[in-house]
């Protein structure tokens, strides 16, 4: 398993999780963990998910609008930095489904909120307002 990316971030992620770092996925098909920092990464992510192998996604300080999106893709989200021993374990023996639709329970709910105090409503979605942007 690698984490797609070379940033700063994604070494200390992957230095930190013993993960390896790839900059491109290869076609070997190697599990991917991606990381999330902005609503333009959901985004693309929601597009790779058909063809890229992707284990785990780590949302990095993202809008809870976002995040929503993020778990509308069935695969396994990490909200901050995992515990390395708990983010191996969950990774291999799969996802608390349980605990996954309790946690995007919460983060509708604050989604709500979130919409409700600014003015651009989802965070992933371009908006207009008396037909302007």
């Amino acid at each position: 398993m690698s984490l797609l990316g070379d940033g700063p971030l994604h070494q200390e992620l992957a230095r930190q999780l013993g993960l390896g770092i790839t900059t491109r996925p290869d076609a070997s098909g190697t599990p991917l963990v991606v990381v999330a920092e902005q609503a333009s990464d959901v985004q693309a992510i929601v597009r790779a998910k058909a063809w890229l192998p992707i284990a785990a996604i780590i949302a990095w300080r993202l809008p809870e609008s976002a995040l929503l999106r993020l778990f509308d893709l069935d695969t396994l989200v990490f909200i901050g930095l995992p515990n390395p021993e708990a983010f191996h374990t969950i990774v291999a023996d799969g996802p608390n489904r349980a605990a996954m639709v309790e946690e995007r329970r919460r983060t509708a709910r604050l989604a709500a909120v979130e919409a409700a105090l600014t003015t651009r409503g989802r965070a992933d979605e371009t908006l207009t307002v008396g037909g302007a942007l």
